[in-house]
C-alpha cells in the first residue's frame, strides 16, 4: 500500500493558520464581533473578513518559511467563513454528501430545502482545482438554477455564469468579504423562515 507522504512545513502552516485565525477573532473579542454583526444588519461583516484574513495572511508571510499557496488561502476562507455564518446565526449545512457521489461545501439554508425546493437554497463549493470543471458541473444535478451555485476562489475563475467570490477580486468576480451580506439578502428575499432575523 502506497502512503502518501505528508510536507511536515505544509501541515505546519496549516496548523498555524488555524491557530492564526483563532488568535485574531479572539484578539478582536467574539462577543464584540457577534455585537458588532447585529448592530450593523452584518454589515460589519465586510469589514471583519478583510481584517482577519489581512492579518492572518500577514502573520503567515512573516512566521512561515514557505510560501503561502492558494490552497492554504482557501482553507483560511472555509475557517473563516464558517466562523462568520455561526456568528451572523445565518442556517447552514456544512460537508454535506449527496448520494454518496457528491460532496457539497455548504448548503444555505440547509438539505431539505435544496432538496424541495432548490430555488430557495444556495449551494457554496470552494474551489481549488479551478480546471476540474466537471466537479463543478455535478453542483447542477443538486441545484438546477445555476444562480444559486456560487464558488469560491482565491482568484477569479473563467466559469461563466456561475457567482464567483473570490480573495483578490478582479473584474467581474465579486468580493469574498461581501459573502456573508450575499447569504442574508437571499434567505430574506426567500423568506427562509429558519431564519432568525435578530439583524434590523
Amino acid at each position: 500500500m502506497n502512503i502518501p507522504s505528508i510536507d511536515p512545513d505544509q501541515m505546519s502552516v496549516k496548523v498555524d493558520l488555524v491557530q492564526s485565525l483563532y488568535s485574531v477573532i479572539e484578539e478582536l473579542g467574539k462577543q464584540n464581533i457577534q455585537k458588532d454583526l447585529v448592530s450593523s444588519g452584518l454589515q460589519a461583516s465586510r469589514k471583519y473578513i478583510r481584517i482577519i484574513m489581512d492579518t492572518c495572511l500577514l502573520r503567515l508571510r512573516n512566521l512561515s518559511k514557505i510560501e503561502i499557496t492558494d490552497d492554504m488561502i482557501l482553507d483560511l476562507c472555509e475557517a473563516l467563513l464558517h466562523f462568520m455564518l455561526t456568528a451572523s446565526t445565518l442556517p447552514s449545512a456544512r460537508k454535506i454528501e449527496v448520494d454518496r457521489k457528491l460532496r457539497i461545501d455548504l448548503v444555505i439554508p440547509n438539505v431539505q430545502c435544496l432538496m424541495k425546493t432548490p430555488q430557495k437554497a444556495v449551494v457554496i463549493a470552494i474551489v481549488r482545482e479551478p480546471e476540474n470543471i466537471e466537479s463543478i458541473s455535478q453542483l447542477e444535478s443538486v441545484q438546477p438554477n445555476i444562480n444559486n451555485i456560487w464558488l469560491i476562489s482565491a482568484r477569479p475563475l473563467r466559469i461563466p455564469d456561475l457567482r464567483n467570490y473570490s480573495v483578490f477580486h478582479i473584474g467581474l468576480s465579486k468580493r469574498f468579504c461581501d459573502i456573508i451580506i450575499d447569504i442574508e439578502k437571499f434567505l430574506r428575499k426567500s423568506g427562509d423562515k429558519s431564519m432568525r432575523f435578530v439583524h434590523s
